[in-house]
């Protein structure tokens, strides 16, 4: 089972009010979409972020969903709802949509980002699709 202490690849984008922002272009204070409990959109800020330097052949997800949506993450990336990435199956639910590819890649040589929002939750939209952090509060 792979850990991830920060997860999302370099290409990663973060819904923001102003639209999608690339994950290495965030900063603290970064206004970001966060959720409340029930998955509903309000803004927040980042009050954490982290990255971590990884070898060549790194193992990733790449997570396809039913409705165009991806997204490159570490396995043991955390869900809302519970449970990690490397868990979901095809024809799973996450966020709205069924699970159509699982595939595990290698990451070029590089970095991986996580980031943890204000708000009751620490959820966060990456490539428009709901997470949970690997980050604790301040």
């Amino acid at each position: 089972k792979l850990m991830c202490p920060i997860c999302l690849a370099a290409d990663s984008l973060i819904d923001t009010p102003a639209g999608p922002m690339p994950v290495t272009a965030l900063r603290i204070g970064s206004p970001v979409w966060t959720a409340t409990a029930a998955g509903d959109r309000l803004p927040g800020v980042i009050i954490r972020l982290g990255s971590i330097a990884f070898p060549a052949g790194r193992e990733a997800i790449h997570l396809v969903l039913s409705d165009g949506r991806s997204l490159t993450v570490s396995a043991g990336h955390p869900l809302p709802a519970g449970g990690e990435i490397g868990a979901l199956r095809g024809g799973d639910l996450l966020d709205g949509a069924e699970v159509s590819g699982t595939d595990r890649i290698q990451l070029p040589p590089g970095s991986t980002y996580d980031l943890l929002p204000s708000g009751p939750t620490g959820w966060y939209w990456a490539n428009g699709i709901r997470l949970a952090s690997t980050l604790q509060g301040p």
